[in-house]
């Protein structure tokens, strides 16, 4: 009789334990299937894991390697399209953002949906705040063909004419038109503002109107620096790419997904110890440099994060950015159901 009650108790307590179960992703604590109210975006032109140990490996900083190491989701992306194995920086942005291996940097890659398109669809709004050093790798070729209505902001820090739409860090008008518009603080040579601060004031005017939105930024002065051998100053503007993004995590916000992905990432080789490194950190000399690679990097964290482990096309992003298990809100197969 005894061996009865203890086999019923042993049952009981077996189905309590299989039915308590926490969440985790990476040995961390996890929500899975939210859907983000606000996607935070980073595209970075050069930037390869092989950059890490700037953020790492630096006398003069904090240690900020805790702010990648604490992502939820690393993933790898092939960068290659159907035209070139190294296809140039717009064409890469462009597929990250349509789903589309097939983008040239004209007018015909709007034939395909692109991330503002589905976002419009279902109530959000798409910024853009663009960072180019490439005249080709800017998206405001895509105002420029016939009969476009792109429902996107595309902020250009660039000097503007009196009679364009323009925008200022210190203006904190919660609404912002679509179309470009040009740093108010710029002139033929420099920006005043500093990407920094117009990155930082768009997410405040966001946050502000409670905005369901996307906030792309997109940096090709990354590769820039890296290509003319600039060691120090490309190190000085990786660590503040995450800077930025461990201060977008002391807001607090709820419902929020940070991406950051690479593309032409240009990895580089450390030098080994002692008068190599010294001379690494004084002057940005003893420093390895490669060819393009043929994969770049992907990180996300916070709502929907899950969806970026794994090793995939980057065309694949933007589907892996709205894939739900089900027919919500954020659900690919809705949207195409709207277009088609």
């Amino acid at each position: 009789m005894k061996r009865k009650h203890l086999s019923f108790i042993f049952l009981i307590l077996s189905s309590l334990i299989s039915c308590s179960h926490i969440e985790s992703l990476g040995t961390r604590d996890f929500t899975f299937q939210q859907q983000p109210r606000l996607v935070i975006w980073f595209q970075i032109a050069g930037l390869s894991a092989e950059h890490l140990p700037f953020l790492k490996f630096d006398n003069s900083q904090q240690d900020m390697s805790n702010v990648v190491e604490n992502m939820s989701c690393q993933g790898t992306l092939w960068s290659h399209n159907i035209y070139d194995i190294r296809p140039p920086i717009m064409s890469r942005f462009a597929s990250q953002l349509s789903g589309s291996p097939d983008m040239v940097g004209t007018c015909e890659d709007l034939k395909q949906n692109f991330l503002w398109d589905y976002a419009n669809q279902i109530g959000y709004k798409t910024y853009i705040l663009e960072n180019e050093e490439f005249a080709d790798s800017s998206f405001e070729r895509y105002f420029q063909c016939k009969d476009q209505n792109l429902p996107l902001t595309l902020i250009k820090m660039r000097k503007g004419t009196p009679a364009q739409d323009q925008f200022h860090y210190q203006e904190m008008k919660s609404s912002i038109s679509k179309g470009v518009i040009w740093d108010k603080s710029c002139n033929d040579k420099s920006c005043f503002s500093g990407w920094q601060n117009n990155f930082k004031s768009l997410i405040g005017r966001v946050v502000q109107g409670e905005q369901k939105s996307f906030i792309l930024f997109q940096d090709s002065r990354f590769l820039k620096l890296i290509k003319e051998h600039k060691i120090q100053e490309a190190k000085e503007l990786f660590i503040e790419f995450f800077n930025q993004i461990n201060w977008i995590e002391k807001l607090n916000l709820k419902n929020v997904l940070v991406m950051v992905s690479g593309t032409n990432s240009l990895p580089v080789e450390f030098p080994f110890k002692g008068k190599e490194w010294v001379g690494y950190e004084k002057k940005g000399a003893n420093i390895v440099y490669h060819k393009d690679s043929l994969i770049s990097p992907i990180w996300a964290k916070g709502s929907g994060s899950e969806n970026f482990c794994g090793i995939y096309g980057e065309e694949d992003i933007v589907k892996r950015l709205f894939w739900t298990p089900d027919e919500g809100l954020f659900s690919m197969s809705r949207l195409k159901k709207i277009f088609n």
